[in-house]
């Protein structure tokens, strides 16, 4: 890895840095928004044998090499920082876009679209509540509990919304109470509890249910 580094371009070597901040793989147009990246200089990297194009036109990297580069880019705060924001914000964007596709005759193909890049809407939605972007979280966690329900994941839609209400109700305790952010918090226990009783737990349900109902 060391000497393939080393006889990259400066270029070459800031494109496969912020690469590293995809999970899953990722479409030329996510490379272009988040890792600023230029078709010539994925097609470099694809010809050294760092990252991989497949028949479908996504692209990714071995596990190895995103590692690598991510520990790279872990030494620049501010560039990891600005990518993962960038990242962040085109997921959630792909998130809210495609989420109204699932509502309509297109269902099939946004399910299939988003499904694909589910690694990356997963590190996206992290992304955003450690740093407590609660708010787009809020805008756009109808289309996320919409594609949990279609695609019936059921147990990781009540895990990603308790976590979500829990770290909301954490950053309203250290701060003054924010009428925005409780609306956003209730939302988030109002989909945690409906995927509670998805998954059998009424009580459970009833109890993060009736919280919410009470806003």
């Amino acid at each position: 890895f060391e000497h393939s580094w080393k006889i990259l371009t400066e270029e070459e070597q800031g494109i496969l840095l912020r690469l590293s901040v995809f999970r899953g793989g990722f479409r030329r147009e996510a490379a272009e928004q988040v890792a600023e990246a230029t078709l010539a200089g994925l097609s470099n990297l694809v010809m050294k044998s760092l990252i991989r194009r497949s028949g479908t036109g996504r692209y990714d990297l071995h596990e190895l090499i995103r590692q690598y580069a991510g520990s790279k880019l872990a030494e620049e705060p501010q560039e990891l920082e600005s990518a993962q924001q960038r990242h962040s914000l085109y997921y959630l964007g792909l998130l809210e876009e495609q989420g109204v596709r699932l509502q309509s005759h297109q269902q099939k193909e946004a399910v299939a679209d988003l499904t694909s890049n589910m690694g990356n809407i997963r590190a996206a939605w992290d992304w955003s509540i450690a740093n407590h972007r609660f708010i787009r979280l809020y805008q756009v966690s109808a289309r996320l509990m919409h594609l949990f329900e279609v695609r019936n994941w059921s147990k990781e839609a009540e895990i990603t919304f308790r976590k979500t209400a829990n770290s909301l109700q954490a950053s309203l305790r250290d701060s003054e109470v924010d009428p925005t952010h409780q609306v956003a918090l209730h939302a988030m226990l109002a989909h945690w509890g409906y995927f509670q009783f998805r998954l059998g737990r009424g009580e459970e349900a009833y109890h993060i249910l009736s919280a919410s109902a009470a806003f």
